[in-house]
């Protein structure tokens, strides 16, 4: 992986998680409108000497909401979704390992292509549920300002999963695609019977 390319892709997770985590720490702290003001001014002189300081908190944060959104969906949502591609997750891996060992550059390049998109749009579900979250503890400053904030946000995550999902069947495609090419046929291909959201089958019998 490009480490310029993971270098903006955390940064621009961060940038995000800067947003709830200052609303965060303005609700807790509870500053005037004379602080906020000092704040700002004290901002506006050395902001070109906290340009670095900034962006070095926000590949960190970048980082570490990367990990607990790829923590969380791995727990919740891969799994399913991996057995419905692949057939088991045993299977996931044998063709991901696969796949890093013997890919053609091009394909390489695809797969991480889709991967960076993979990461931004889960962690924005972990961001914006965050930020929906924080938006609620200001009902007390303005109800109607919070309220919208904690809905807006909660839409974003809500389509930011939905963005995941793309992506991430767009990624399982490509990776059947290789391995075929690269070892013939999976041995399962997914069907309506693995769908996550499938109800049970019962076998019917023949009279």
């Amino acid at each position: 992986m490009n480490t310029a390319d993971l270098v903006v892709e955390y940064i621009v997770i961060g940038v995000v998680a800067d947003i709830w985590l200052v609303l965060l720490l303005c609700a807790f702290c509870g500053p005037d409108a004379q602080t906020l003001h000092l704040v700002v001014d004290v901002l506006d002189k050395s902001s070109s000497l906290l340009v670095i300081p900034f962006l070095a908190i926000t590949y960190i944060l970048g980082g570490l909401v990367n990990l607990l959104a790829s923590l969380s969906v791995k727990r919740l949502w891969q799994p399913r979704w991996n057995n419905y591609w692949f057939g088991s997750e045993a299977e996931y891996r044998k063709v991901k390992a696969t796949i890093v060992q013997r890919a053609s550059e091009e394909a390489t390049l695809k797969l991480n292509s889709e991967g960076h998109l993979l990461r931004i749009s889960r962690s924005n579900i972990l961001n914006f549920l965050l930020l929906a979250i924080v938006s609620l503890s200001y009902v007390r400053v303005s109800s109607t300002i919070a309220i919208s904030g904690a809905v807006i946000s909660s839409l974003i995550a809500g389509l930011s999963y939905f963005q995941w999902k793309d992506h991430y069947d767009t990624n399982c495609r490509l990776m059947i695609g290789v391995s075929e090419v690269l070892c013939g046929r999976p041995e399962q291909e997914p069907t309506l019977a693995n769908h996550p959201n499938s109800a049970p089958m019962t076998e019917s019998k023949e009279v």
